[in-house]
């Protein structure tokens, strides 16, 4: 069984790892994401671009389409860091 328990311990922290790495990745990719809509939110507000109705209406879709993702990440990030709180919970 000494063999069997240390077998079952690797398994245990590779899949601890596999989880904290998933909700790492989703973490970066929000960051990402947030920096992304920065950008566009600031070149929105420069005044040669408020006035300019075609690429404030590109660069609101570009925005939209963003957010939703940010939404879609976060709802993953959100499963993900309970799916490692819960593994953790139940190996201790």
């Amino acid at each position: 069984t000494g063999q069997l328990s240390y077998q079952q311990s690797k398994e245990t922290q590779r899949a601890r790892r596999k989880l904290q790495r998933q909700v790492d990745r989703l973490e970066n990719q929000m960051g990402e994401l947030e920096t992304k809509q920065a950008a566009i939110e600031a070149e929105m507000a420069k005044p040669e671009i408020a006035v300019d109705i075609a690429q404030l209406t590109d660069l609101q879709k570009k925005l939209d389409a963003l957010k939703a993702q940010s939404e879609d990440v976060e709802l993953q990030w959100t499963e993900a860091a309970e799916a490692l709180e819960t593994f953790d919970q139940e190996n201790q």
